[in-house]
């Protein structure tokens, strides 16, 4: 299962490279790291979540929303429906309150 992620991430990082102005492949990287955080994660209840698994999770989600900026960067208007997701996503992360209050305005501006 980690040799078919890491083919995934790979793949849409050298398509992102590839076409570097393009959103779709940043949306598609939020996806996938997001996804690959919670393999790291597992799906047993918290209490079995061992610190490096969390911590991989961890860096997995922040690298989602690494790309998730840079897809912000390149377009406002075409990033707008998947802020709300991406806001709940945040507060699930604990993220500090904020930046979850930045891109809450953010969205709310752009009539997400």
């Amino acid at each position: 299962m980690k040799k078919a992620w890491r083919e995934l991430i790979g793949g849409l990082e050298s398509w992102a490279a590839d076409k570097p102005k393009l959103i779709s492949p940043c949306l598609a990287l939020v996806e996938a790291y997001h996804g690959y955080a919670w393999a790291a994660r597992g799906s047993g209840v918290a209490s079995t979540v061992t610190d490096a698994a969390e911590k991989l999770m961890e860096d997995r989600i922040q690298k989602s929303f690494a790309w998730l900026r840079k897809a912000q960067d390149l377009d406002q208007k075409m990033i707008q429906p998947f802020m709300p997701w991406q806001f709940m996503r945040a507060w699930a992360q604990t993220w500090d309150r904020k930046l979850f209050e930045k891109f809450f305005r953010l969205g709310r501006a752009n009539g997400a």
